[in-house]
């Protein structure tokens, strides 16, 4: 097995991949505002899943930048970990700044509001816990990878998963740009290996901070097997045709991932292994011209979801901290529980568009970059 080249027309895949994640941050913000009984009521208890569909486009798109036809060259890990570091964790570290600013504001002003405080609470109650030093410099320097001190809390929620991505899409980039002749092997290993540990030792997927060893958290190993299936499926998806089987099952698919994300039935430890397959199959369907999927998700909606899906993921928290503390859209009966999750995701994207907006301006007021 050799590297190959990637699918056709990548322009459209990007704009695809762009709106899948577009798509992907606006449900987790669903997950994360769990106000109301709809998801106990109507399911969707697996969204935490969506996060292996993150993984494996991360994966794939590791692979496509480690696996050019360059020889190897220490120099270019280097960019490339500079480079991610001066987009995700600059762009993390200023909404994490917008945490900071909101809990001072809503700490003075909570004597007026009788609300659900949420995060507020978790941090005011960390910042008076012994651990709150080592905790802020682990949420600071995006360490929730590691086991360092036993989990306080993450002052941002996706703070550890952008942890493990930057920190293990680091080490897969190494390795698959000094291997690059045996990268359908590792990967292949490794993504397998990696599902064994989990298996093993996990009832379901959904682990992220857990400590693993003394060393990493289960979360780590999460993203490693997810990505490695995103990355095998870099070296071989140019040798899949597209055919009339793949659009009779691509429908089937989607269905089959629906599903998943729904199960209102608990425990789930065999459909959080089942979103494995089904999402790598997702997955190269975003690759393929021809698919159903890349002419979906590549349309104008879903564009503009994908130009903001890093914001929407990193900024969603602080939104809803503000929402929890004002107490608003917080109906748990009838259809206004619906329309209050529509109208949270309208105030989401509303915020999120000023406070990317605020971010790029201060970067660009204080040439803020790295490297």
């Amino acid at each position: 097995m050799t590297q190959t080249a990637v699918a056709p027309k990548p322009r459209a895949r990007l704009d695809a991949v762009d709106g899948v994640r577009g798509l992907m941050a606006l449900m987790i913000v669903l997950n994360h505002w769990s106000t109301g009984n709809m998801w106990g009521k109507f399911g969707w208890t697996g969204l935490y899943n969506l996060l292996e569909i993150f993984f494996m486009i991360s994966g794939f798109f590791i692979a496509l930048s480690a696996l050019k036809p360059k020889p190897w060259d220490p120099a270019v890990v280097v960019d490339h970990i500079t480079k991610r570091a001066d987009r995700l964790w600059l762009h993390y570290l200023f909404s994490v700044l917008i945490v900071f600013v909101l809990v001072a504001v809503m700490a003075l002003a909570r004597g007026h509001f009788d609300g659900n405080y949420g995060l507020l609470d978790a941090v005011v109650k960390n910042y008076h816990s012994e651990g709150f030093s080592l905790n802020l410099f682990k949420n600071i320097f995006l360490l929730q990878a590691f086991s360092i001190q036993h989990y306080e809390i993450n002052y941002n929620y996706p703070g550890w998963s952008l942890s493990v991505e930057v920190f293990g899409g680091a080490v897969l980039f190494a390795v698959l740009s000094r291997f690059k002749a045996q990268a359908p092997w590792i990967t292949a290993f490794f993504g397998f290996f990696f599902w064994v540990l989990l298996q093993h030792d996990y009832n379901s997927l959904e682990v992220h901070v857990q400590e693993y060893n003394a060393f990493v958290v289960a979360g780590l190993l999460r993203f490693f097997m997810d990505a490695c299936i995103g990355a095998f499926i870099f070296t071989q998806v140019s040798k899949i045709q597209w055919s009339k089987t793949w659009q009779f099952f691509e429908p089937l698919i989607w269905i089959a991932m629906l599903y998943i994300l729904w199960r209102p039935d608990s425990p789930h430890a065999y459909k959080d292994y089942m979103m494995l397959p089904f999402g790598a199959l997702f997955v190269i369907m975003l690759t393929k011209s021809e698919s159903l999927s890349q002419k979906i998700f590549s349309t104008a909606p879903f564009k503009f979801l994908g130009k903001y899906s890093l914001s929407i993921f990193l900024f969603h928290a602080p939104i809803l901290m503000i929402l929890q503390f004002l107490n608003v859209f917080q109906h748990d009966k009838g259809i206004m529980v619906l329309v209050d999750k529509v109208l949270v995701l309208v105030v989401v994207v509303i915020l999120v568009i000023v406070f990317e907006k605020m971010y790029f301006a201060l970067r660009e007021k204080f040439n803020l970059k790295i490297g």
